[in-house]
């Protein structure tokens, strides 16, 4: 997702994104997550979202994969666990 898409960013989301460039900052006023498939524990915007409360859980490789735009899924930034609970087509 390049900053220009970040418009479509609703307030209340998860964002599920291939990696977390710093500009990504710039919607964090609006996620509730943030999951990425690059990126360790020490990213800068893993750092930054994890210190604003955003859970947070990066390095997870397919995410943006198994993960279809608008599904339910549950995320443990303690644990580093993400959960598809309802998928865009179910």
């Amino acid at each position: 997702m390049s900053a220009g898409e970040f418009t479509k960013i609703r307030s209340g989301e998860i964002l599920v994104t291939r990696f977390a460039t710093p500009d990504v900052v710039l919607v964090f006023d609006r996620i509730v997550g943030l999951v990425t498939d690059q990126g360790g524990r020490s990213a800068h915007a893993a750092v930054v979202a994890r210190e604003l409360g955003i859970p947070t859980v990066v390095g997870v490789q397919n995410a943006t994969e198994m993960i279809a735009d608008e599904s339910t899924i549950l995320i443990d930034g303690t644990d580093g666990t993400v959960e598809v609970l309802v998928g865009a087509d179910d």
